[in-house]
Formats: structure tokens, C-alpha cells, sequence
């Protein structure tokens, strides 16, 4: 990212990092990458999923719920019950923790 800083694909290098810091547990800094990946695909259902789940789990609801509303406008059809299908490969625990933080961030099942 820092070679290319107006590299048009930015955003999926902001998007993996965010991932790696979920997975590795460091919610607080996924949430940060995730909002640097949205200023450049503010409508894209991943990056709000992973923002507003990752906002949820570090108890910074009032943008989490954001996210989660702009969620449903963008994916009206997504429910928690749809994140086992959205990461088939994750650990359950993984799974478990990302269901838990869309599910505080006020996503419905």
C-alpha cells in the first residue's frame, strides 16, 4: 500500500488487513482498516459487514449500528444466520465472534 498509495485496488489491500486483524483477534484494529476500505467502496457488503461486527465487538455501537443500517440498504436479504455461508473455511470460532459482533451491532437474524 505504501508503493502504490493511489492504487485504484486499495481497498482489498485494506480489506485482507482488516481480515488478518479480525482473525487474529485484534478487533479494534480491523474495524479501523475496514472504515479506510469503505471511504473507497462505501456500498460494498463485506467491508460494512466486517466494520460494523468489528465496531460491535469493541462496544462502538453507535457506529456499528450505522454500518449495520447502511447494510440494509445495500444487502436488505443478509441475516447473522448467513455468516457460516460467508466464510466456509473459518473456524467456528471465528464464525461464533463475527455472528456475535452483527449481532450487537443490531443486524436482524
Amino acid at each position: 500500500m505504501g508503493i502504490s498509495p493511489f492504487d485504484r485496488l486499495t481497498f482489498l489491500m485494506q480489506t485482507g488487513t482488516a481480515s488478518a486483524h479480525f482473525y487474529a483477534g485484534r478487533c479494534d484494529e480491523a474495524s479501523l482498516w475496514a472504515e479506510r476500505a469503505l471511504r473507497e467502496k462505501p456500498d460494498s457488503p463485506l467491508i460494512l459487514r466486517m466494520a460494523a461486527s468489528n465496531n460491535a465487538l469493541v462496544a462502538r455501537l453507535d457506529r456499528a449500528q450505522r454500518f449495520t443500517a447502511r447494510l440494509r440498504e445495500v444487502d436488505p436479504t443478509f441475516r447473522v444466520s448467513n455468516v457460516k455461508d460467508l466464510v466456509p473455511f473459518a473456524q467456528p470460532i471465528d464464525v461464533a465472534r463475527f455472528e456475535d459482533g452483527m449481532q450487537k451491532s443490531g443486524l436482524q437474524e
